[in-house]
């Protein structure tokens, strides 16, 4: 075994012993990686509906920078 995994596990040892009942936990890598997932979900909804937003934009026909309603 490596020195700093040694020493992490003495560590976590020594953490774990001052725990209180009320105390929360280290967290786990399968809370993570629902945090990440739930991050990239919001990030891909934002984009497609800012996507959606410029395609079903009624202000603007397409040919001109004007707006329809200020010619």
């Amino acid at each position: 075994m490596k020195p700093s995994q040694q020493d992490r596990r003495r560590m976590d040892r020594a953490a774990e012993s001052e725990r209180r009942p009320g105390d929360p936990t280290a967290t786990k890598p399968s809370q993570a990686r629902a945090g990440f997932a739930i991050m990239v979900l919001v990030l891909i909804v934002a984009v497609g509906l800012i996507a959606a937003m410029f395609i079903t934009n009624t202000r603007y026909d397409g040919s001109s920078p004007v707006p329809v309603s200020e010619r």
